[in-house]
């Protein structure tokens, strides 16, 4: 049996094609859940960002479709949809007008304040 010799650059190719096809099973994972969860953008970036980073590394594949899977699982922010659904109320009365229901905000007690003159 004959042995195998490889130079540099073909290990290089083998180590980043086996990287490339890492990528792509890892990438397959947040893909999936992204089609699920109604994020699919989300998935495809994923797809392809753990595709790039498994042909530098196979360990840097696993960090990105980790980070992905947190971002496809994250609930939203419910401050922006309350903001978002807030500025859209008009009162029945200023329809006409353009006008929204918002709330005045009062200054704070100048006595309560962190900053001491003492």
């Amino acid at each position: 049996m004959q042995q195998i010799r490889l130079n540099y650059w073909e290990a290089i190719f083998i180590a980043t094609l086996i990287g490339i096809v890492i990528g792509i099973l890892l990438g397959l994972i947040p893909l999936i859940l992204g089609i699920r969860k109604g994020k699919k953008r989300l998935g495809v970036y994923a797809l392809i960002s753990s595709i790039v980073g498994g042909a530098i590394s196979s360990i840097l594949s696993l960090i990105i479709v980790g980070i992905f899977i947190w971002l496809i699982l994250k609930k939203p922010d419910t401050d922006s949809v309350s903001n978002a659904s807030d500025s859209q109320k008009f009162d029945s009365e200023d329809a006409g007008t353009g006008v929204t229901n918002s709330k005045v905000l009062e200054p704070s007690d100048s006595k309560s304040s962190d900053f001491d003159n003492s």
